[in-house]
């Protein structure tokens, strides 16, 4: 079955989604799709990155014309995940961020937006896992360089 996340305008006229797909097992995958302005399909891509599923929630097209992709990876959701596509929906590059001193935490990246410098900004959210104090959980926003270092 597949569920969708976000459709956006691109700067041809086109579409970009983020949607997830699960297969017969439960295993969630990434689908992010690019159509014309016609709305007929450019491409089509599915990402699992972890064994345990990858979970995309936004998807944002950057200057140079590729798109940069936000979500989650594993069945609990414990690593945090920034990717980027060129153009034609290949993998770049993707980072995970997983502080190791946080094992019991589950992060959510949200959302994130292109800055001036070519960086971008993240919208982050932070649960535990099993239990601890509500005081340690909430947002975080983060800025990370065009290559996702922190």
């Amino acid at each position: 079955s597949d569920f969708g996340n976000k459709i956006k305008t691109t700067s041809d006229q086109g579409f970009i989604i983020c949607s997830s797909i699960m297969d017969e097992r439960n295993l969630q995958s990434a689908k992010i799709m690019k159509l014309d302005k016609g709305g007929n399909i450019v491409w089509d891509k599915i990402f699992l990155w972890n064994f345990e599923g990858t979970f995309i929630n936004n998807v944002e097209e950057v200057s140079d014309g590729g798109f940069m992709v936000c979500g989650s990876d594993g069945y609990q959701q414990t690593k945090a995940i920034i990717a980027k596509l060129d153009a034609s929906g290949e993998l770049v590059w993707k980072k995970d961020f997983y502080p190791t001193d946080l094992l019991d935490y589950r992060w959510f990246m949200n959302d994130l937006k292109q800055t001036s410098d070519k960086g971008l900004v993240l919208l982050m959210n932070k649960s535990y896992l099993y239990s601890g104090p509500e005081d340690q959980i909430g947002g975080w926003i983060m800025k990370c360089d065009e290559k996702g270092n922190f």
